[in-house]
This record gives structure tokens, sequence and C-alpha cells, in this order.
């Protein structure tokens, strides 16, 4: 179990799996279908049988990890980080095309994920080189960071991450 707020969003992750969200939803962050505030929790629906479990938010968007390594999200796409070309994700998207996740972040316009083999890829704002990518794009598809290896933990902050690597460093 687990909760998480960015913006003016919540996320709550129940022990089942089960996710539930509230706050302010005028770009779908909540993940609910529809752009209402809620101010009571509601659940996210995914597809049966999914489990969830770790959850992350962002400025407008957010992003889960389910038991099998794959990655969700949904919310505002202006930058790219919900990791289609679609303008607002108003559900659960699952993000084609990338390796098994372990662990998720979420800054406040772009997502990463470190995957099985502990290697870092990264999508959406990349206005101040926060994906660590070697150039300012913004990016739609998830992109592998080569330059960071045996990365075991990441978070994510306003136009910055953090990484961690087995060694201990940052």
């Amino acid at each position: 179990p687990m909760v998480v707020t960015n913006g003016s969003h919540t996320i709550t992750l129940r022990i089942d799996g089960k996710v539930f969200t509230y706050g302010d939803n005028t770009y779908g962050q909540l993940g609910i279908n529809s752009k209402l505030s809620m101010d009571e929790p509601v659940e996210v629906s995914f597809p049966e049988g999914t489990i969830i479990t770790q959850v992350a938010a962002g400025e407008n968007h957010s992003v889960a990890l389910d038991s099998e390594g794959n990655v969700w999200t949904w919310g505002n796409n202006e930058f790219y980080q919900v990791g289609n070309g679609s303008e607002v994700q108003l559900t659960p998207y699952k993000v084609p095309r990338i390796p098994k996740a372990i662990r998720i972040a979420a800054g406040n316009n772009n997502t990463m994920i470190i995957t099985e083999t502990n290697e870092l890829y990264g999508w959406g704002q990349n206005s101040y080189g926060e994906l660590g990518i070697a150039d300012y794009a913004s990016r739609v598809m998830p992109t592998k960071v080569y330059e960071m290896m045996d990365i075991i933990d990441i978070a994510g902050g306003k136009d910055h991450f953090i990484a961690l690597n087995r060694a201990g460093a940052v």
C-alpha cells in the first residue's frame, strides 16, 4: 500500500492492488474517464486481473506499475508524459514497447522507469535535460538512458530526476 500526491491530486494504492484517486481532474489525472474533480476517492479501472504494485504522481498525470512489469499512465499529455500522441488520456494507458519495469517515477511532466535489468527509460518533457538523454527534445516514446547503468532507485522532481545505482552513487 502507498499514497502519493503532486499538483492537486492524490493516488492511493491498497494492499489488494486496487488504485483510488481524488482531487483535481482538469486533465484527467484521476483516470476515471472524465474530467470531473472528486472530493472522495474513486477507483481507477484496469483490465480484470491487473494488480497494481506501485503508483507515482506527476503534476497533472499519473503512473502505475502492475505485477507483470507493465506501466500504465493517464492524465495530461502536453509534453508526452503519458507516452502517446494524445492530448489528454482519461483512462489508464498501457505503455507499449518497454522492457519489464520494476520501479516507476513521475516528474512534473515526465515519466521514468527502472527495468528488471536495472536500466533506465524516460519520456515526456526534456526542456532542461531532465531525462538524461544528451539533448533537450521531449520524447513521446520511452527512450533508454544509455549513460546510467545498474540503477536501483529513481525519484522525480519539478524539472529533474535523481537516480541511485547499486554502488551507492547518486
